[in-house]
């Protein structure tokens, strides 16, 4: 049997790298590689890959100037369209790097500052994956060309063109070079960038439940917060474990102060809960009309908004308006949950009304007053 150098030599690289290729599985780079290449060209290059190392493979086999002639050209472009598929995976991971969601981001808020940097780190992955299989399948490609031109080094007519061994491997390392600076210059934009206070808040809260209502209406309406591991913080109790009412508005009842001996009123109506500390429970937020005053005052349909803020780092977590149609009615603004870490993991809106048995039991025990400045 005549021997073949030839493709011994092939088959030894091609040992060589189905080991490599098994300890990398074992290591679990394969399935890192799925997860970093968004465009999945990568396996479209080691596609290519396996498709050109049968390819040389079969030149060593039969070793023949004739197959050497017709097939050579079609491995050398093969290892050259590889570099070119990692160059497209890297403008892919540009482009997913500039395109992730800019739009939204806020700079006061460090879990957006996070969801951004990691959107950016997705495309940066992307870009690199592609560009590093692209050049490692092309290196292995070319080397086995090369083995096996060597052996025709006697005959300068069966040597690759040169055209086809033009690699973009340069351009696609300063491309990627590029993507990296980039990169980084947009986290350290994001850091250094000074932050526009649009609102000052400094109270010893973590978070705040704001209830408001038309300015100049004197109706009484009142803020109810209830948590399941606490008691229910209104104007019936402003204190309750960690939730405290900072003022108990009564419309148009106590907006009237003396100043300089002359009477000012305030037409803004608003009360406020804060949270003084970021407790793991469930928080029931509704309203209610509990008496209705004032000549110029509305006698229906008042229109009641009630924002949830957290407090450090600002940022408005949700909001609802709730239309009271008459005096005595309550609605439900939302409810919302704090989880382990202290953030608020969920904010829904039912109808539970739970307000009206509280204030019926007020009345009833103030004797049927009505009017908390007359009563107890």
């Amino acid at each position: 049997m005549k021997q073949n150098p030839i493709l011994f030599k092939w088959w030894i690289q091609t040992v060589v790298i189905i080991f490599a290729s098994v300890i990398a599985g074992h290591l679990g780079w394969w399935e890192a590689l799925w997860d970093a290449d968004q465009t999945k060209i990568s396996i479209l290059i080691l596609f290519l890959f396996v498709l050109s190392t049968l390819g040389a493979g079969y030149i060593s086999k039969e070793n023949t100037q004739e197959v050497l002639e017709k097939y050579q050209n079609y491995v050398w472009f093969a290892s050259e369209a590889m570099i070119t598929l990692g160059m497209i995976g890297t403008v892919a991971g540009f482009l997913i790097l500039l395109g992730n969601g800019f739009e939204s981001i806020d700079v006061t808020d460090t879990k957006s500052l996070q969801n951004i940097i990691a959107g950016m780190a997705v495309g940066m992955s992307t870009a690199l994956t592609t560009t590093l299989v692209g050049l490692i399948g092309s290196v292995l490609t070319k080397l086995q060309m090369v083995i096996i031109e060597n052996s025709w080094e006697d005959d300068e007519k069966y040597r690759s063109n040169q055209r086809f061994k033009a690699s973009f491997g340069m351009i696609d390392l300063l491309f990627n070079l590029l993507i990296g600076f980039v990169f980084l210059f947009i986290i350290a934009f994001i850091m250094i960038r000074p932050i526009t206070k649009t609102k000052t808040i400094d109270p010893k809260a973590e978070y705040l439940i704001i209830m408001s209502w038309p300015e100049g209406d004197e109706n009484d309406i009142d803020l109810w917060v209830k948590a399941e591991k606490s008691k229910i913080v209104s104007f019936r109790s402003k204190d309750s474990g960690l939730m405290h009412l900072d003022r108990d508005d009564l419309g148009g009842t106590n907006d009237t102060i003396i100043v300089d001996g002359k009477p000012t009123k305030s037409k803004i109506n608003r009360e406020v809960v804060s949270i003084r500390q970021k407790i793991q429970d469930k928080y029931y937020v509704n309203v209610h009309w509990y008496s209705q005053k004032g000549e110029n005052s509305a006698i229906a349909d008042i229109k009641v908004e009630v924002i949830l803020l957290r407090v450090n780092p600002y940022k408005e977590v949700a909001k609802s308006t709730v239309v009271l149609p008459t005096k005595g009615a309550e609605g439900a603004a939302f409810q919302f949950y704090i989880g382990e870490d202290g953030d608020i993991e969920q904010v829904t809106k039912d109808e539970e009304r739970w307000v009206m048995g509280e204030v019926q039991a007020y009345i009833d025990n103030a004797g049927g007053a009505m009017d908390r400045v007359n009563g107890p």
